[in-house]
């Protein structure tokens, strides 16, 4: 069962989804905290990096540099 809340996380990022399709910039900004915090959606800090700027980039690669050492 899909509660309220997930159910209007999942609509809010589809529409922020859109909205930055069609070149809104403010909706770009909260699709990258969708996919950095994985609200309305599945967690995915490529996708953050592809569509952040510079520094968000950065900080992915430091993270998933920092991952593959605890991993490793």
């Amino acid at each position: 069962m899909v509660t309220v809340a997930k159910k209007n996380l999942r609509e809010a990022f589809r529409y922020f989804e859109e909205a930055s399709w069609n070149g809104h910039t403010k909706a770009t900004k909260e699709l990258v905290e969708c996919y950095t915090h994985g609200r309305g959606c599945e967690k995915d800090l490529i996708k953050a990096a592809d569509l952040g700027g510079a520094k968000l980039k950065l900080d992915v690669a430091e993270k998933m540099e920092k991952e593959e050492e605890v991993i490793a």
